[in-house]
């Protein structure tokens, strides 16, 4: 997978610079769910035979962070990549959440930036980051000092580019004042309504990137509607769906409609290619069938698909 379709390509510094390093500029792999903690139980074999086949495929962006399974998301990142040629692959990283035990603190002061992007540095062996972002916005202290802390990072060439993810409409005039490159932002069917007009504001300036388009799994398996069925310390347990009754009631709709030969991940992935508003995707696939069937939906075009009731009901949202 050496391109992605027209449509999605980008005249932005972001998207060439993932062209010029043969990086799929559609995909970025997600790597939390490789460290093995907070989506369940996870067979690590996985997490390497799914590495491989995306990075055979172009898919050689990833979306990495200290905070990812409290480190070992990066370790086992790190593993496979040392054989690696670095110019080969992009690292897209996160700072500002810190784990204190079991509970998740905001950090976004440039200590902390510091701290984490020598961190990275040292563990993948490199002098340099290619993107490096703040996570959340840090509600203890100014933006700017985070951004500050940021731009510092770039003009000292540690990072190629910056941005910062987790955004609302109140931090763009704060954000023109620097020299940000890139924004990460949840979105997805359940998110579209609510986010769709930042979006459109913010890629008229920035690269865009969505992430958590099947809501950590929520979208595509109707068991993760129990809130009883998910593991204690899995972190969809804590998501807004379970006390949404109105978005509880449309999922169990969309999961009674029938959707063909094809998977919901499948309806779900050909309607946000089709729908929303972005350059570039995180995607998170736990298994190489996973981003198999990521990689056969982006390279195709399957137009039964949006014939099935699941799809159609998509846009009912």
């Amino acid at each position: 997978m050496n391109s992605c379709p027209n449509k999605f390509a980008s005249s932005n510094k972001i998207t060439k610079y993932f062209i010029e390093k043969n990086c799929n500029p559609l995909l970025i792999l997600g790597t939390w769910v490789f460290g093995g903690y907070n989506f369940g139980i996870y067979n690590q074999q996985d997490a390497v035979e799914t590495l491989e086949f995306a990075y055979k495929n172009s898919i050689r962006t990833y979306d990495i962070a200290t905070f990812y399974a409290k480190g070992n998301s990066n370790t086992v990142l790190e593993k496979y990549l040392k054989r690696k040629c670095r110019n080969e692959y992009i690292l897209c990283a996160k700072a500002g959440l810190k784990w204190k035990k079991n509970s998740v603190v905001y950090d976004g002061s440039e200590k902390n930036i510091n701290l984490e992007i020598e961190m990275l540095l040292n563990k993948f062996k490199t002098n340099y980051i290619d993107v490096y972002l703040l996570h959340w916005p840090d509600p203890n202290i100014k933006l700017t000092h985070s951004l500050n802390a940021l731009e510092k990072l770039k003009k000292e060439k540690k990072v190629k580019f910056i941005g910062i993810c987790n955004i609302n409409s109140s931090h763009l005039i704060e954000l023109d004042k620097f020299d940000i490159d890139t924004i990460h932002i949840h979105n997805n069917v359940l998110k579209n309504n609510i986010q769709k007009n930042l979006i459109k504001s913010i890629k008229k300036k920035y690269h865009t990137t969505i992430f958590s388009i099947f809501e950590n799994g929520i979208l595509v398996n109707p068991k993760y509607m129990n809130i009883e069925a998910i593991g204690k310390k899995d972190i969809r347990r804590k998501n807004p769906i379970h006390k949404n009754t109105h978005q509880k009631e449309k999922l169990k709709k969309l999961f009674s409609k029938e959707s063909a030969e094809y998977s919901p991940a499948d309806c779900i992935l050909t309607w946000t290619l089709n729908t929303l508003n972005f350059d570039t995707i995180i995607i998170g696939p736990k298994n190489i069938s996973q981003i198999k069937s990521i990689k056969n939906i982006v390279n195709n075009t399957f137009e039964n698909i949006k014939k099935t009731e699941f799809y159609n009901y998509l846009n009912t949202f």
